[in-house]
């Protein structure tokens, strides 16, 4: 007994040591996310939050191990429930910023982490051995993660006031039972440098440096690397025109596809700096040139440029050709490094002209290499047919050959060193232009007309269907990558091949005997039916589709393009969450929009990809509180509105995600769906929330009094806008959280002065081809490629027992993509 006495009271000494050394788990009162209960302040030297059940778990634990228990053998050990590796970044922030950074955690535990706020990741503050702060900021995981799984997250930092070099370890936290380290997991360390703002001198030659570095980007033809230091809220004006950053770089790359010799020389007249906001401003005399660049291919008097863009070009090239004053303004960011805040430009350059001048400019393009591709197959010409064919060209014609360039050229040259007198009629049936301008898919109609060398034999083919796909490679024109349909040459050509074989030309079996020609020049004409081991020209042999399926996350995944083809991209944003109940149900969220599209992309691009998550649901019969959280994606959704502080009423349900597919880069949206907006919160009253919009629609608003409905596409941002809570001293629901968008998310729902049900969110707006949803049912909701249950609102809570599963809101259906070729 006395054992066991002296036993317990270590365990209490020991418990209150290590809460005096700051190593407890209730929450810190400057927690990352939102609609977690904080445990409290420490008191007496220990938590709060630590509770009797937890006591006596730990104190089991620390008897259990003084036990000395004889073995003769150990068991196999379990695996541990917690487990966890950090991969991050060293942080470089100013002093007393505050900032967020991103941490990708991988659950190597048996444990899998709950996304309601119990599993959160912080770091402890030191510099050297001397330990500065333990866990105090937090965030919470924003999605759960199973065993082996992995997530990345955006995790708040805040910098020390004093400058100097410190180390963070990365630690995660189950709220009110342990942290990770405790259970011997290690710390993910990295160095945080916290540095002074540069010193007057120093920020005027570093803005010079940021002005130098732009100038030859743009010279050296790269957009990218010339808007790296603009801020993405920039404020640019282009000859008196007020615009922004996007605008400034997607003006200049319009221009740039039909440009050449491009030079810009910048002479900075005067640069100044702010003492009070450390902002530099410089005055710059830049002076530009330029010429116009022609395509490559073949430009004979029958594909004479179009008059309309000659004289385009020529207003944009003489544009390029001025001098002018300019103005640069750049601001230090949260690290203190300058980023360009204000362009104040003198090009003249009209936006709408040079985006038709680009499209008109790069359909001349295509058809120049198109032709060009059969005019230098009449001129016998194989050098230069070989230039106008791009490196990762694949031949994927209706024959099921699968050549490559090299593959190709060579069995093309078999075919043209036995061929002579070669005619074409080509006719270009359409140009299908990648949103970029940089892929062009031409459907070409084409007839020829040849003749065998040293025979008096002709042939011809007629009404050939064959699709050819360019690509534009950066600083060069248009190249053919792939073919699909009818052959077009290269020992795959009906004409070419089957004429040789039977002319003798070639090794082969002859099919049919040639028809001698006369002085007349008669005609034979091969088709399918001479040579029956080809197939029907309306067949498609050979050719592999093949598809792949993106679903919820909660962090950005990547996709590698396979061949160089057309891809059909199918996607649906998140669904809304239901409102919780209260007197009366709450409402049903509103379904993820449907957008799709087809891009033209080439083998080893990597394309980006943002999946919508759910809004989470509203808490039935709440105070203050309840609000259920938007979904992560490319637009978040937003949170939706607490119940009031008074009584006990329903909380918001969260806006969905909107679903996001673009290039490597992030600056081309191939497509984006937009997320649903969450479910009206009921009132304590008979009063009952109202639904949220779907993915472009607006939400509704309540009966009887209640919120109204948010606006679609109204937010002001990609992200969606929270649901709003009663006024302080009121009853009622919280207000829907609006979904995510593309350009602008919606808006949440309302709640008015009184005892009255929250307004439905709404749904954000879309790019592509779209669909909007309908309530909660998504966009498109038919299609067999949408898995059950993904995309859809949240179901709305019913009042009666509260039972999980028969009374509780849902959370919405998570958004999907599928990529097909």
């Amino acid at each position: 007994m006395k054992t066991t006495i002296r036993l317990v009271c270590l365990f209490l000494a020991l418990s209150v040591s290590e809460a005096r050394a700051g190593r407890v788990s209730a929450p810190a009162q400057d927690t990352a996310a939102a609609g977690v209960k904080n445990a409290g302040a420490m008191k007496h030297g220990m938590a709060v939050g630590a509770d009797k059940r937890t006591l006596n778990v730990l104190a089991t634990e620390k008897i259990e191990s003084m036990k000395a228990v004889p073995q003769t053998a150990k068991a196999p050990a379990a695996a541990s429930p917690y487990g966890a590796t950090y991969k991050a970044s060293n942080v470089n922030l100013a002093p007393g910023a505050d900032a967020a950074v991103e941490v990708t955690l991988t659950n190597t535990g048996s444990l899998a982490w709950d996304a309601n706020g119990q599993f959160r990741l912080a770091y402890h503050l030191y510099q050297g051995s001397k330990q500065l702060s333990f866990g105090e900021v937090r965030t919470a995981i924003p999605a759960a993660v199973a065993s082996g799984g992995n997530i990345t997250v955006q995790a708040r930092v805040k910098a020390p006031k004093d400058p100097g070099v410190y180390t963070m370890k990365w630690d995660l936290v189950h709220e009110n039972v342990t942290w990770f380290s405790w259970k011997k997991v290690p710390t993910g360390d990295v160095t945080l440098t916290v540095a002074a703002a540069a010193a007057p001198d120093d920020a005027v030659e570093q803005a010079k440096k940021i002005l130098s570095r732009m100038v030859g980007a743009l010279n050296g033809r790269n957009v990218d690397d010339l808007m790296s230091p603009v801020g993405p809220t920039a404020s640019v004006s282009l000859n008196g025109r007020a615009t922004d950053a996007g605008d400034y770089s997607r003006s200049i790359s319009s221009a740039l596809p039909f440009l050449t010799d491009l030079v810009w020389d910048a002479q900075v007249t005067e640069a100044v700096r702010d003492p009070k906001t450390g902002a530099v401003r410089i005055r710059a005399r830049s002076t530009y040139s330029a010429k116009l660049a022609e395509p490559v291919g073949v430009t004979s008097a029958s594909l004479a440029k179009p008059a309309e863009l000659v004289s385009a070009q020529k207003r944009v090239t003489e544009a390029f050709n001025s001098a002018a004053d300019e103005i640069y303004e750049f601001k230090p960011d949260a690290s203190g490094k300058l980023q360009v805040t204000e362009i104040v430009s003198a090009l003249p350059l009209d936006a709408k002209l040079l985006d038709r001048t680009a499209a008109m400019g790069a359909e001349w393009d295509v058809k120049v290499v198109v032709f060009g591709l059969f005019y230098y197959i009449e001129k016998n010409d194989l050098g230069n047919f070989a230039g106008l064919i791009g490196s990762d060209f694949i031949n994927n014609d209706d024959n099921g050959f699968k050549h490559s360039k090299t593959d190709f050229l060579e069995s093309a040259k078999a075919d043209l060193d036995h061929l002579t007198s070669i005619d074409h009629s080509v006719r270009v049936e359409d140009i299908q232009m990648s949103v970029d301008r940089t892929r062009a898919r031409v459907p070409v109609s084409w007839d020829r007309r040849a003749r065998i060398a040293n025979k008096n034999t002709e042939w011809t083919n007629k009404d050939q269907k064959t699709t050819l796909t360019l690509l534009r490679a950066p600083g060069s024109g248009f190249g053919l990558v792939l073919i699909e349909g009818n052959p077009l040459l290269g020992n795959s050509s009906r004409m070419t091949r089957k004429t040789l074989i039977n002319a003798g030309e070639l090794d082969g079996t002859s099919v049919a005997n040639p028809l001698a020609v006369s002085d007349a020049r008669e005609i034979a004409v091969a088709t399918s039916a001479d040579f029956p081991e080809n197939l029907p020209s309306n067949s498609r042999a050979g050719v592999i589709t093949a598809s792949q399926t993106f679903t919820f996350t909660g962090a950005v995944q990547s996709f590698t393009v396979p061949v160089s083809t057309a891809l059909t991209i199918k996607s649906w944003g998140a669904g809304g969450g239901g409102g919780g109940w209260a007197a009366d149900n709450g409402a049903d969220g509103g379904g993820g929009a449907y957008a799709t599209t087809t891009v033209l992309l080439t083998k080893g691009d990597v394309i980006q990809i943002y999946v919508g998550g759910g809004g989470d649901s509203g808490a039935n019969s709440s105070t203050n509180t309840g609000g259920g959280p938007g979904g992560f994606g490319y637009g978040s959704g937003a949170a939706g509105g607490n119940s009031g502080d008074q009584g006990n009423s329903g909380g918001g349900g969260g806006g969905g995600g909107s679903t996001a597919v673009t290039n490597q880069s992030g600056t081309t949206f191939y497509v984006v769906a937009a997320g649903g907006g969450g479910g009206g919160g009921a009132a304590t009253v008979a009063k009952p929330g109202a639904a949220g919009g779907a993915g472009g629609q607006n939400g509704s608003t309540a009966t009887n009094g209640g919120g109204a409905g948010g606006t679609t596409g109204a937010s002001g941002s990609k992200d969606g806008t929270a649901g709003t809570s009663p006024a302080a001293g009121l009853d009622g629901g919280g207000g829907g959280g609006g979904g995510g968008g593309y350009t602008a998310g919606g808006t949440g729902g309302s709640t008015p002065a009184g005892d009255f049900a929250g307004g439905g969110g709404a749904g954000g707006n879309s790019t592509g081809t779209v669909t909007a949803g309908s309530n909660k049912t998504p966009g498109n909701s038919t299609d067999a490629d949408l898995t059950a249950g993904l995309a859809t609102g949240g179901t709305a809570s019913t009042t009666g027992t509260g039972a999980p599963g028969t009374g509780n809101a849902t959370r919405g259906g998570h958004g999907m993509v599928k990529i097909s070729w």
